[in-house]
C-alpha cells in the first residue's frame, strides 16, 4: 500500500482501465530523487493482473548507447514486426541492428514503435513502464514520446518517471504530467511509523521528519544510516540536509560500512550499468583480481540484487553513490576493465574506453567515432552527436577535433538538436584549418541561424561562405547558396533571393539536380516579387524537373515551393501533381519532418481550387507536424492556412486563434512572409462581422508588412482587391476609387486570371453607371471561367446579383445569387451563404437550405485525412503508415466516420467522400 499517494494511485487505476477499454494514453509523473515514482510505478506493475507488461529504465552510464531504451521496452515483442507495415519494419530492424542495414527516416522508427505496440495488444492490453526517462538515449525518448503522443484508440497504458534536476530535460509536450510533491505530514508520519516506528523515541521521530521533508525515501532509508543510540536519542543525531542531497549522502555512509573489495566491486557493478549479462561483470571483476562473491555482502545488505543473469542496485542512487564516491582512478579502471571485457564492436566499448582515459587519446577518440558512425547508420543522430563530440574532445590534433565536431553538428542537425549543432560549429571553428572542414561548420552555423529565429543573418552568413570557396569548390557553393536562398524567402527581399539562385545556377557546374533547383528558387522569387510572366516562363520549362526528377530528402522543400508558386501562377493541375508527389514520398520514407512545408503548401492549393474539406485536413495536419518536428517558421504558415480557411468556413474564433498563434511565431523567428496572410485572415473576418475599420486596418498593415519586406506578390493585390470592397461597402467611394486606381497600376494583362477577375469585380463594384459595372462584372466572369478559383467566382456572382437586385434586374439576380449560393454550401462558405441566402429573399428568390453538409462540418480534420485515404483504396494498414498512427487508430477513427456519416461500408464512405470532393473541384 502506498501512504498518502490516493489521488496519484487512483490515475494509474483509470490510466489502466482505459487501456483495457481501448482508450489507451500515457502519464509522465516528475519528481525529485526518492519522491516515489518507481514505487507509483511498481504499484501499476501490480494492478497489471494478466495485462502484458513491457519495462525499461535510464541508465546513467548507458545514455548514450542508441536504442538501448528501446531495446528493453520492445524486446518481449519484437517477434510481432513482420506485422508492421514495410517501411516501418525495416527501419525498426536498421535501427535496433536486426537488419537491413542502412539508416531509417528520423520518424520512421517512432512510427514503428507505436505500430508495434498496436500489434502486441489485439487481444489484451498492455503497460508500459519507463522509469528514469531523463538518463534514456535520445533516439528512444524520441520514439516513446513520440507513441505516447498517440495512444488513444489502443490498449496500451504508459507510464513514464522523470527524475528532476538531473539528466536530461525531457520534452513531452502533449502527454499529461503529475508532478509528484512531498507527502503531507500525516501520511509522513504514518509512512515512518509503518517502516521504523518500534525503533525510534518520538524527538528522533520528530527530527526525521523535519529532515525529510515529506520525501519517501528519505523517511524509509534516513533510520538505516543511524546507530540504535541514535534511533532512540541516547546519541546526538548527526545533520540532515534535505532530502534530495541527503539520500545520496546516507547511502554513502551505508556503502562505508561494506568490505573494500565490496566497494570496488560496487563501482564495477554501478558503472556496467546493468545493460549485460553478469558474465561481463565476471570478466570485469577477475581482471581487477575481484571476484562476484566480493559482491555477496552487498547484497546481503539490500544494496544489490544478483538475478535473472544481472546485477540491479536496489535503488539509483545507491548506484550514484556507488559509482560517484569512488576515486576518479578507480572509476577509470573500472570502466578500463568493463572495456577489456566487453564483446568486440559493442557500442559499450567505446563508451568505457572514454571514461577510461583521463587526457586525450587518439585511439580511443577512434574508436568513439566508430560508435558514433555506427549510431548515425542506425539513424540515432543523437547519440552519434554526442559520440562525435566525445571523441572531439579526446583529439589530441586541432584538425582532427574540427573535422569531429562537424560530424557532431551535422549529426545533432539531423537529431533536431539545432543548439547543440550551433556550439559544435562555434567550438570547431575554434580549431579548424581545412577549408572544406571550415566551410562546413560556417555551413552549420548560417544553417541553425536560418531555422532558429534569424534567417536573414543565416542567410547572409551562408551567401559570405559560399563565396569563399566559389572558385575552389563550384558545386558545393552552389548548394549553399541555394540553402541561403530559401532563408531570403522568409525574409525579403525577393529579388535578392533571384540574385542568389542566378549566382547557384552559375556555379552548379553542369550538375541537372543544381541547376533545376536553382530554377525554382528563382522561379518562386520571381512569384514574391510579382514579376509573374517572367516566373511563368521558368516554371514551364522546368515542369518535367519538377514533376519527374529525383527528390533528395535535403530538398523536398525547394520542390514544394515550385508547387506553391505554380499555384499562384494558377498551374493547378502542376502544382496538384508536384505536391502531391513530395507528399507521397516524405510518407513512403517516414520522413514526418519533411510533411510539415509541402502539406501547408497543398492545404493552401486546395482552398484556391475549392478543396476546401482536403485543404483543412492538410493544414491541421501541417499545423501537427510542425509542432511535433519544432519547425516554427512551418508551424507559422500552417497556422495561417488554417485561419484563413477557417475564416472562409465561418470558424471565426479559432481562425482568430491560429493567425494570432501565427502572427506571434512570425515576430519571434524573424520569418515577417508568414505574418501579413495571418493578418488578413483577421480582416476577412472582421469584413464578415461588419467592421469595417478593422477590416481596412488589418488589410492595409498586410499589405504595408509585405511591401517593407519588399514582396509584394501576391497578397498585395488581393488585399488591394479586398480594400476596394471593404471602402464600397462602406459607402466611402473616394477610398475605394483610389485603391482602384492602385491595383490597376499592379495588375497587367500578364496576371494570373483570378487576379484580372478581382479587378474587373473591383471596377464593378465602384461603377456609378450600371451598364459599365454590369460590363465589368461580365468581364470578371470570363475571366473566372479560366481560373477555376469557385470561391472567388462565387463572390463575383453574389456581388453582381446584388448589384442586379438593387437595380430591380431580378431574373437574373436571382440566376447569380442561386449560383453563389450554390458555390458558398458546397464549400461550408457559411458567412458568405447567408449572405447570398439573405440576398435571394430579399430578391423574392427561393433560398433553399443546403442538401448535404460539407464534410469539414461533420468530421474532423483527422477523421478528413482518413476518409480521404481510405475513399483511394487504402486499408488501414496503409492509412496508418501515411499519417504516422496505428491501425487500431485508424479503425477507431472509422468507426466514428461512419456513425457521423450514417454509412455502413467503405463503397458508401468513398461514394460521398469522392462525391464531395468532385463536387467542389466542379
Amino acid at each position: 500500500m502506498l501512504i498518502g499517494r490516493q489521488s496519484e494511485t487512483g490515475r494509474i487505476e483509470r490510466l489502466l482501465a482505459d487501456a483495457r477499454e481501448g482508450r489507451g494514453s500515457a502519464v509522465l509523473i516528475r519528481g525529485e530523487a526518492g519522491i516515489g515514482k518507481t514505487s507509483l510505478l511498481g504499484h501499476a506493475r501490480g494492478l497489471a493482473g494478466a495485462d502484458l507488461v513491457l519495462e525499461a529504465r535510464g541508465i546513467e552510464t548507458e545514455a548514450e548507447i542508441p536504442y538501448a531504451g528501446l531495446w528493453d521496452l520492445l524486446g518481449p515483442i519484437l517477434d510481432l514486426r513482420d506485422r508492421l507495415p514495410e517501411a516501418q519494419a525495416t527501419a525498426l530492424g536498421q535501427a535496433l541492428a536486426l537488419g537491413p542495414e542502412g539508416t531509417p527516416a528520423r520518424f520512421a522508427v517512432p512510427a514503428a514503435v507505436l505500430g508495434l505496440l498496436s500489434a502486441a495488444t489485439e487481444d489484451r492490453a498492455a503497460l508500459c513502464l519507463i522509469d528514469d526517462v531523463q538518463w534514456l538515449d535520445s533516439p528512444s525518448v524520441e520514439a516513446i514520446v513520440f507513441a505516447a503522443r498517440r495512444l488513444g484508440g489502443e490498449s496500451v497504458a504508459m507510464l513514464l518517471a522523470a527524475r528532476e534536476g538531473t539528466g536530461r530535460r525531457v520534452d513531452t509536450t502533449g502527454v499529461e504530467e503529475i508532478g509528484l510533491g512531498p507527502l503531507a505530514p500525516q501520511s509522513a508520519a504514518e509512512l515512518l511509523r509503518r517502516e521504523h516506528g518500534a525503533r525510534l523515541s518520538w524527538a528522533v521521530a520528530g527530527e526525521l521528519l523535519t529532515s525529510a521533508g515529506g520525501n519517501p525515501m528519505a523517511l524509509v532509508e534516513l533510520p538505516l544510516s543511524l546507530s540504535a543510540e541514535q534511533l532512540v536519542g541516547k546519541h546526538e543525531l548527526p545533520p540532515v540536509l534535505p532530502a534530495g542531497q541527503s539520500l545520496e549522502e546516507a547511502f554513502r555512509r551505508r556503502l562505508a560500512d561494506l568490505p573494500d573489495k565490496t566497494r570496488q566491486a560496487l563501482v564495477v557493478a554501478a558503472a556496467l550499468a546493468g545493460s549485460e549479462d553478469l558474465s561481463h561483470l565476471t570478466q570485469a571483476l577477475i581482471a581487477l583480481d575481484l571476484a562476484p562473491a566480493d559482491l555477496d555482502p552487498a547484497e546481503s545488505a539490500g544494496v544489490i540484487a544478483l538475478e535473472q543473469g544481472r546485477a540491479s542496485f536496489r535503488h539509483p542512487l545507491l548506484r550514484a553513490a556507488a559509482y560517484h564516491d569512488a576515486t576518479p582512478p578507480d572509476r577509470r579502471a573500472a570502466h578500463r576493465a568493463l572495456a577489456e571485457s566487453a564483446a568486440p564492436g559493442a557500442p559499450s566499448r567505446a563508451w568505457h574506453l572514454a571514461a577510461a582515459v583521463a587526457a586525450a587519446d587518439e585511439n580511443v577518440a577512434r574508436d568513439l567515432e566508430e560508435a558514433a558512425n555506427d549510431a548515425r547508420r542506425r539513424g540515432g543522430h543523437a547519440s552519434a552527436a554526442r559520440a562525435f563530440g566525445r571523441a572531439a574532445q579526446l583529439t589530441p590534433d586541432p584538425g582532427e577535433r574540427a573535422r569531429r565536431l562537424l560530424d557532431a553538428a551535422l549529426d545533432h542537425v539531423a537529431a533536431g538538436a539545432l543548439e547543440y549543432a550551433q556550439a559544435d560549429a562555434e567550438a570547431g571553428l575554434e580549431h579548424a584549418e581545412d577549408p572544406l572542414v571550415r566551410t562546413g561548420l560556417q555551413r552549420i552555423r548560417a544553417h541553425v541561424e536560418i531555422r532558429t529565429g534569424k534567417p536573414g543573418a543565416g542567410a547572409h552568413a551562408m551567401v559570405d561562405a559560399a563565396q569563399a570557396i566559389q572558385d575552389d569548390m563550384p558545386p558545393l557553393a552552389a548548394t549553399m547558396l541555394l540553402e541561403a536562398g530559401l532563408g531570403v524567402l522568409l525574409t525579403g527581399p525577393a529579388y535578392e533571393a533571384v540574385e542568389i539562385g542566378e549566382r547557384a545556377r552559375e556555379l552548379s557546374g553542369g550538375v541537372e539536380l543544381l541547376e533545376g533547383i536553382a530554377d525554382i528558387l528563382i522561379g518562386q522569387a520571381l512569384v514574391a516579387a510579382g514579376d509573374w510572366a517572367k516566373a511563368a516562363k521558368l516554371f514551364d520549362a522546368r515542369e518535367d524537373f519538377m514533376l519527374n526528377a529525383d527528390v533528395p530528402p535535403g530538398v523536398a522543400e525547394v520542390f514544394a515551393s515550385g508547387a506553391h508558386g505554380s499555384m499562384w501562377l494558377e498551374r493547378f493541375g502542376r502544382a496538384q501533381k508536384a505536391v502531391d508527389r513530395v507528399i507521397e514520398d516524405a510518407r513512403a520514407a517516414g520522413a514526418l519532418a519533411q510533411l510539415a512545408y509541402p502539406l501547408a503548401v497543398r492545404a493552401q492549393l486546395g482552398f484556391r481550387r475549392g478543396a476546401w474539406t482536403a485543404g483543412y485536413a492538410d493544414a491541421e495536419e501541417a499545423a501537427r507536424v510542425s509542432r511535433e518536428t519544432g519547425q516554427e517558421s512551418a508551424l507559422s504558415y500552417a497556422l495561417q492556412m488554417q485561419a484563413e480557411i477557417e475564416a472562409a468556413l465561418g470558424r471565426f474564433d479559432d481562425a482568430r486563434n491560429h493567425a494570432s498563434e501565427s502572427i506571434d511565431l512570425a515576430l519571434r523567428t524573424e520569418t515577417p512572409v508568414f505574418g501579413p496572410y495571418a493578418r488578413a485572415a483577421l480582416g476577412a473576418i472582421a469584413l464578415a462581422e461588419g467592421q469595417v475599420d478593422v477590416a481596412v486596418s488589418e488589410y492595409e498593415t498586410a499589405r504595408d508588412e509585405l511591401l517593407r519586406i519588399d514582396m509584394p506578390a501576391p497578397g498585395e493585390v488581393f488585399w488591394t482587391a479586398e480594400l476596394v470592397e471593404a471602402h464600397a461597402r462602406a459607402g466611402a467611394t473616394d477610398k475605394a476609387l483610389v485603391e482602384l486606381t492602385r491595383l490597376e497600376q499592379l495588375v497587367t494583362d500578364g496576371y494570373p486570371a483570378v487576379q484580372l477577375a478581382q479587378l474587373e469585380r473591383c471596377r464593378a463594384l465602384v461603377a456609378t453607371d450600371n451598364d459599365e459595372a454590369i460590363a465589368a462584372f461580365e468581364r470578371a466572369l470570363q475571366h473566372h471561367e479560366k481560373s477555376r478559383t469557385p470561391f472567388e467566382q462565387a463572390r463575383t456572382q453574389l456581388a453582381y446579383g446584388e448589384r442586379l437586385r438593387r437595380k430591380k434586374i431580378r431574373v437574373e439576380a436571382r440566376d447569380h445569387l442561386r449560383s453563389a449560393l450554390d458555390a458558398f454550401e458546397r464549400l461550408g462558405a457559411k458567412y458568405w451563404a447567408e449572405r447570398a441566402r439573405g440576398e435571394l429573399r430579399t430578391g423574392g428568390g427561393a433560398s433553399a437550405g443546403a442538401t448535404t453538409a460539407p464534410l469539414s462540418e461533420l468530421l474532423t480534420p483527422h477523421e478528413l485525412q482518413v476518409a480521404m485515404i481510405v475513399a483511394r483504396g487504402a486499408t488501414n494498414k496503409e492509412v496508418a503508415a501515411q499519417l504516422f498512427v496505428s491501425p487500431k487508430t485508424v479503425e477507431h477513427r472509422l468507426g466514428n466516420i461512419y456513425k457521423k456519416l450514417e454509412v455502413r461500408s467503405r463503397t458508401e464512405l468513398a461514394r460521398i467522400v469522392t462525391g464531395q470532393l468532385e463536387a467542389e473541384a466542379a
